[in-house]
């Protein structure tokens, strides 16, 4: 499934798997200081984007506030501590609960959320942030800057070995307070995205209490405690999380609105399996969840309304760099001339999907069209050829050898998936058509990940959701925190440097351009498709808002029985 970001204001990051097919993306983190029950419980046996209105459903009067919305997740979060996740479906579940200190309006401009005005200094190195008074976290304690200047610092501390918060901070030199309500950010260098950065931080860069996570401590991922429009209710694992609304929150950005959201309750249920998604829809039981490509046609002629987006990244197959074969430039040339992308899309994703040969997303900023013209074409000849050249023989039989043993691979992918199976399948008949015998294994999701990050797997299918080129800086850059490809590459990594820190628009673009035609030089990955994802949403559901890629509900009400 896709990551469905189901999010009052903000986004799916990079959580893993965010294409059509992956079951991590939510289908786009609570402390035990004497908080009332009936704000955060957790039950485990013991334990701006642009919002476009949909026309059919926008309405000038003001609902009450209530009902509940049940959204189907294909995956779980493994924490809501964001701080310490790289899954965009704990994003998905942590953005309601957390907040950021700016947003972005239907024109895309910058505008106030926590903080109501900000400076920036003329070198681009200090940031200065003045908060709005009278926010309080869900425990009714308030915000202060002292807070604000602890999350960020915790973001930066190596200690909290952050693998996506720890990169929105990345150039961040020190986080402090200055008074009661002067929050101050010091860069080591002018970084081109930070303050768009910020505007999709509400999960994971949401403000947290240093109190909170030293009297909790681990378990704060359990029970977390922000300042956002929603608060953590109910954690069933394995079954659901519930979320209730925030009556108090009235610090959101302007365009939401003085008031907090509608919607009382937001259940995420944990659905893995695509035809129990499909039957929860139909019956009622189920309001929104995203489906494969070829349901929605039938869902939509029945009534659901259906939001379809493409993704910010590809899908892609992850090579291990660091070891043979794929330590071998001209064998990673040859694995991407072996792909046939349109047959891949056409039997795996039944064409809702478009090929992609570059690094990065038409849909991401800092993206190269040259990279669909530079990039591998299928070309199976070539990529024999490629082989042949790398040392390896080309048996009788079709099959590659090199000193008499046969090239034999294990292609790993998580579990869950009916998509991602499909591709692992396709992708073992194209590969052996080259000649290689890959065997498919499957993992499970939580494990799959943990050992892809410290790349455990030579060949692998995961995805990646971001909506700039410094995405591929958590990629392939050496201390890259998403670095699965093992890539260590000097000259990479002074390309990714210069993406970031370059101010200048044009030529921060050069400098983009330049790493995503290196990148494909060197082969360091073989991305795979945009997908296209499509969410379906009960037609109980009114006044929900729409950005591509991006599904709001700040506005969005439950229809009286």
């Amino acid at each position: 499934m896709t990551n469905m970001c189901t999010h009052l204001k903000a986004w799916g990051l990079l959580g893993f798997m965010c294409s059509l097919i992956l079951t991590a993306c939510g289908n786009t983190p609570a402390i035990d200081m004497a908080i009332p029950t009936d704000v955060a419980t957790t039950t485990d046996e013991d334990a701006t984007i642009p919002a476009i209105p949909n026309e059919r459903t926008a309405s000038n009067d003001i609902p009450d506030a209530g009902g509940r919305l049940v959204i189907a997740l294909s995956a779980e979060p493994d924490t809501l501590d964001l701080y310490k996740s790289s899954l965009s479906v704990s994003d998905t579940v942590g953005s309601h609960i957390g907040a950021a200190l700016i947003a972005k309006d239907a024109e895309g401009q910058i505008v106030p959320y926590l903080a109501e005005e900000w400076d920036v200094s003329a070198d681009g190195l200090t940031y200065t942030f003045i908060i709005k008074e009278g926010i309080n976290f869900h425990d009714n304690t308030p915000l202060t800057t002292e807070d604000l200047a602890y999350s960020f610092n915790r973001a930066r501390d190596p200690e909290t070995a952050s693998p996506v918060s720890g990169f929105f901070v990345k150039d961040l030199a020190m986080a402090e307070a200055l008074d009661e309500r002067t929050l101050q950010l010091t860069l080591n260098q002018p970084s081109f995205y930070f303050l768009n950065t910020l505007t999709v931080s509400d999960g994971y860069l949401m403000p947290i209490s240093q109190r909170s996570i030293e009297e909790t401590g681990d378990a704060f991922g359990r029970k977390p405690i922000s300042v956002g429009p929603y608060m953590l209710k109910e954690w069933q694992t394995g079954d659901r999380i519930v979320l209730q609304r925030n009556p108090d929150f009235t610090w959101g950005p302007d365009f939401w609105g003085d008031n907090a959201p509608y919607i009382e309750t937001i259940e995420y249920r944990i659905i893995p399996e695509n035809a129990t998604i499909l039957a929860g829809l139909e019956s009622g039981e189920v309001d929104v969840a995203n489906v494969q490509g070829r349901e929605a046609p039938r869902l939509e002629a029945s009534g659901f309304q259906v939001f379809s987006a493409s993704a910010q990244g590809p899908l892609y197959l992850n090579m291990n760099t660091s070891q043979p074969p794929f330590d071998d430039v001209l064998v990673r040339r040859a694995f991407s001339f072996a792909v046939d992308r349109h047959a891949l899309i056409k039997i795996a994703a039944n064409d809702a999907a478009t090929p992609q040969y570059g690094p990065l997303s038409a849909s991401q900023a800092g993206y190269w069209p040259g990279g669909e013209k530079q990039g591998y074409q299928f070309n199976l000849e070539q990529a024999k050829q490629t082989m042949i050249e790398a040392g390896y023989t080309l048996e009788a039989d079709g099959t590659l050898t090199r000193d008499g043993t046969p090239f034999e691979l294990i292609l790993v992918f998580p579990a869950g998936g009916e998509v991602v199976a499909r591709v692992a399948q396709v992708l073992q008949e194209q590969f052996k058509a080259l000649g290689v015998q890959l065997e498919l294994q499957q993992e499970e999701s939580s494990t799959y990940y943990t050992n892809l990050n410290q790349g455990a797997y030579p060949l692998s299918i995961t995805g990646i959701s971001y909506p700039d080129a410094t995405m591929l800086e958590l990629m392939f850059h050496s201390e890259g925190s998403l670095n699965s490809a093992q890539v260590r590459d000097p000259e990479l990594d002074e390309l990714l440097k210069n993406i970031s820190s370059t101010v200048d628009p044009q030529e921060q673009q050069e400098w983009a351009n330049q790493t995503q035609q290196y990148i494909i030089e060197q082969a360091y990955f073989i991305p795979l498709w945009t997908a296209q994802s499509f969410t379906i949403i009960n037609n109980r559901v009114n006044n929900v808002t729409f950005a591509d890629p991006y599904m709001f509900l700040q506005s969005a009400h439950i229809a009286p029985e």
